[in-house]
Order: C-alpha cells, then sequence, then structure tokens
C-alpha cells in the first residue's frame, strides 16, 4: 500500500495556500473553497437566477482554479473575477442580463436585453441606488468583477469603495472622515482583493 501524506491546510496562510493549488494538493482546493465561496456564491447570484446556474457556475469556478491557480493574486479576488467572467459569458450566448439590476450594469452590450433581473427591487439593491455614482461604481467593480480599487480606472476608487462598503454596512460617517481613512486599502482588504503580502500588512493594521 502506497501512503500519500495529506496537508491540513486550515492554518495555511494564502500565500503557501495557493502555492499547495500550484501543487495539486486536493486539500488545498477544500480550504480554498471553504474560504472563497461565499464570494463566489454572492457573486454568481447577482449573475444567474437559478439554483442550478449558481451551481454550475461555482462548479466551472472551482474547476478553473484546481486546474490553472493564480499565482500572486489574492485567491477571492481571483474566483470574483473568474465567477464574473464565466457568468458573464452565460449570459451572453443566452442573450440575458444579469439578475441583479446594478450588476446588469457591468454588462452594458447593445446585443443584450436590458430588461432588470428579478432583483431589482430588494434592499440590496435599493441601497446601491442610494450610493453616489463614483462608491456605487467603485464597489460593483470590487464585489461583482473581483477588481482591487487600485485596478479601476478612477484614481478616486479607493475612498470611494471605502465610503460604498461602509454605507452598505449601514456605517455612518462622522465629522465627515472617511471610513477607512485611519486604514488604507481597508474596504479592498475586507473583499478579499488585496495580494497576500499587503493584504498582511493591513490585516496587522486591523
Amino acid at each position: 500500500m502506497v501512503l500519500v501524506e495529506m496537508h491540513d491546510h486550515r492554518g495555511t496562510s494564502e500565500a503557501d495556500l495557493l502555492a499547495a493549488l500550484r501543487d495539486q494538493e486536493p486539500l488545498a482546493l477544500a480550504e480554498a473553497y471553504y474560504r472563497s465561496v461565499g464570494a463566489v456564491y454572492g457573486c454568481a447570484r447577482r449573475l444567474v437566477g437559478s439554483s442550478a446556474e449558481i451551481e454550475a457556475l461555482l462548479r466551472a469556478v472551482y474547476s478553473d482554479l484546481w486546474a490553472s491557480p493564480p499565482a500572486d493574486e489574492p485567491l477571492e479576488g481571483w474566483v470574483r473575477a473568474r465567477c464574473f467572467a464565466l457568468g458573464a459569458e452565460h449570459l451572453r450566448e443566452a442573450r440575458r442580463t444579469a439578475a441583479a439590476q446594478s450588476t446588469a450594469t457591468l454588462l452594458a452590450d447593445p446585443d443584450t436585453p436590458g430588461t432588470p433581473g428579478a432583483d431589482s427591487q430588494d434592499s440590496l439593491e435599493q441601497a446601491l441606488a442610494d450610493l453616489d455614482e463614483h462608491a456605487r461604481r467603485a464597489l460593483l467593480l470590487a464585489h461583482d468583477r473581483g477588481m482591487a480599487s487600485a485596478q479601476q480606472d478612477d484614481p478616486q476608487a479607493a475612498g470611494a469603495l471605502d465610503r460604498g462598503l461602509a454605507a452598505i454596512a449601514g456605517d455612518d460617517e462622522e465629522d465627515g472622515q472617511q471610513p477607512g481613512g485611519l486604514i488604507p486599502l481597508l474596504a479592498d482588504w475586507t473583499l478579499g482583493l488585496l495580494a497576500p503580502p499587503v493584504a498582511a500588512e493591513v490585516a496587522g493594521a486591523v
């Protein structure tokens, strides 16, 4: 009998977890799924409407993660971005718009019908609608597409993302102070969009 040592990755740093994924360690995939499935599910639910489609999208994301794990990208940012890419492709092929109206704005396509999705009137959509344009776009790009504020085309994206995430969470700004002002990149870190070394710095500050 051949015994294969299986490493428990529950306490593994993200950088080491990604390295283990690249080494094709099955328990690394299980831990990556555990750490990031909430993010993928949230993105998938805003893209596609049915439970069957969400499940299929999750399977596709984690199959791709196993086949080609990222090297220097943050895990959660990678799975968000992959979910959006796969979901957007599925919607374009089906000539449908996203389930969430706000997510549909990221899929602007003249060949795709623009009918709002079923979730267009839910409380999250209302909260997003109440944000200023910069905060709303920064938050949608970060949450739904996995784009860190530094990757966005708005030089004020970091502050806008802080503001948008704080508003959605129900935190009020006092005395005009930005919610993430004391800890730069706090919103990016909260959404898992920072590379492991930078994320570790922010975690230490938190």
